[in-house]
């Protein structure tokens, strides 16, 4: 990935990287076409900083909380339940930063492709 230019010219340009946008941009890329991605401010698209990742995130905390709360109903002791949302909206951050991480490397270890960030050029 290189450094975005002003006056750069590109074969093609993508909006966003998010569930289209990431693998269109990464795919024009590797077949050799100088490409330009815009993303706003984090890269990953709605679902995965606004949607589906954090959701479900915190959903699979929620059910670990049920499952050790019918812990008995099963045979096995779980003790008494509690949960710190504060850790697991913490958990969720993290997942969600790796995932933002592993979009934002897999966009920089393309080829003919270039990152800018932001809503407009000054």
């Amino acid at each position: 990935m290189s450094a975005p230019s002003h006056s750069q010219k590109y074969d093609a340009i993508v909006i966003g990287t998010g569930q289209g946008g990431k693998p269109l941009a990464v795919a024009l890329g590797q077949a050799g076409y100088k490409t330009g991605v815009i993303e706003r401010s984090h890269v990953g698209g709605s679902c995965v900083n606004r949607g589906c990742t954090p959701t479900k995130t915190m959903v699979a905390s929620a059910r670990v909380a049920y499952l050790a709360k019918r812990g008995t109903d099963y045979g096995v002791g779980c003790g008494t339940q509690s949960v710190d949302l504060g850790s697991v909206i913490e958990r969720k951050r993290e997942v969600v930063e790796r995932f933002r991480g592993n979009v934002l490397r897999s966009l920089e270890e393309t080829e003919n492709l270039t990152l800018v960030l932001g809503t407009h050029v000054s």
